[in-house]
Parts: C-alpha cells; structure tokens; sequence
C-alpha cells in the first residue's frame, strides 16, 4: 500500500505527486471531529518550539483551527477560512482573539505562525507569498509527503473514519521539504528547515514521530 493507493480508494483519485483533494475550509462534522481529536493532544511542546523562534510582538496564527495552539501563544489572534472552526475556537477560549479570514489577504504582524495548513491550500505559492510578506517572521509546520508510509499508519492510529479520510487526503497535498524549498527560492527570502523535533525536548521521546514525518520551516 502506498500513500497514492489510500488516496485511490478512499477518493476515488489517481494522485501522482502532490494534489489538493480536500476543500481549504474544515466544516461541519469535520471540524468537529478534529475538535474533539485536539483534546487528547498536549500542545505545550509544539507552542514552546514555536516560541523558540518568537523575538517579541504581534502574533497571529493562521489556519488556526479550532485554537488550542493559538491559545498558547500570547496575545495571538487566531485566523481561519472556516466559521466553523471560528465558532468551535470562540467557544473553547472566550478570552482569544478570532476571526475568519483567508490566508491570501493577511494582516501584517511580528510573529506569523501556520501549524498544518500548508498543504490544504490550493494555491500554496500565493500562501506562501502572503504569509512572506506580511509576517516579519514565519514559523510553518506540516507534514511530508514523503514520510515513510509505515510510520505514516501507525501515526493514524485508531482515528475516526472522518479524521482519516482527513488525514490521507490532507497527506496527498503535503510537500516535499525540496518542494518547500523551491517555493521559498523563488520568493527569494531568508529560511531554515529542520525536521519536526522539538526544540529543548528529546525527540526520541514522542510517539507521534514528529522528527520522521514533519519539518519546521522559519522565514525571517
């Protein structure tokens, strides 16, 4: 089985490289569902990475989902395509700043921060052209398309069928860190990539193979 085959049965899709099989706004049951998904995570290792990088200032976090990062980072303002994921973010933190917006007209800010929503925009060039141009600095994180496809598996897990569907579709339009790489050349600014350990923690540690299936890219 291969990440292609999975995307085959589960969408009816022939992928060959990276395709966009998911609409860029999670809704409805969706949405939900990685709502209650976000509450057996910890996602105190993954906001002290992304302050590891944080100089000071305006914070905003786009595709931000449902809030439970941009509740760790202070003063953050929370942005997302989706009111669904507006409204669930509202309700779990009253006291965060959210609104819906699009990741191709941002506000400017000190600090931009984009955890797994890179891939789920259709036109990521023009993302990342934005987010480039309106964050002093940029902090992503995503997956690769090219992790192993065990590791991938067994970093699904026991999912909700919704969530995988999800999760496999989401995998089809992942990038390659040369990808990435080549966007960012284009734009011609400043960057790092790294694998997705966590800065200050003991990646051998984490049992969801960060370190093997995403990257961390800061621009800036």
């Amino acid at each position: 089985m291969t990440l292609a085959d999975e995307v085959k049965v589960r969408f009816g899709i022939k992928v060959d490289g990276r395709k966009c099989v998911l609409p860029e706004a999670m809704e409805g049951q969706r949405a939900c569902d990685y709502d209650r998904f976000g509450l057996k995570r910890d996602y105190s290792a993954i906001a002290r990475d992304c302050l590891a990088y944080y100089t000071g200032g305006s914070i905003v976090e786009v595709g931000c989902g449902s809030g439970r990062l941009t509740s760790l980072l202070p003063g953050a303002v929370g942005v997302d395509v989706s009111l669904d994921m507006i409204e669930l973010g509202k309700a779990n933190f009253p006291d965060v700043s959210f609104r819906q917006g699009s990741v191709y007209s941002l506000d400017s800010c000190d600090y931009l921060v984009c955890r797994n929503a890179l891939h789920r925009f259709h036109e990521p060039f023009k993302a990342l052209l934005e987010m480039c141009s309106k964050g002093k600095r940029v902090y992503i994180r995503d997956l690769k398309r090219d992790a192993p496809w065990d590791v991938i598996v067994e970093r699904v897990g026991s999912r909700s069928e919704c969530l995988k569907n999800d999760y496999f579709g989401a995998m089809a339009g992942m990038f390659t860190v040369d990808e990435v790489k080549g966007m960012l050349d284009k734009i011609g600014v400043e960057y790092s990539i790294r694998n997705g350990w966590y800065v200050g923690m003991d990646s051998g540690g984490i049992d969801e193979f960060e370190e093997q299936v995403e990257y961390v890219c800061v621009i800036g």
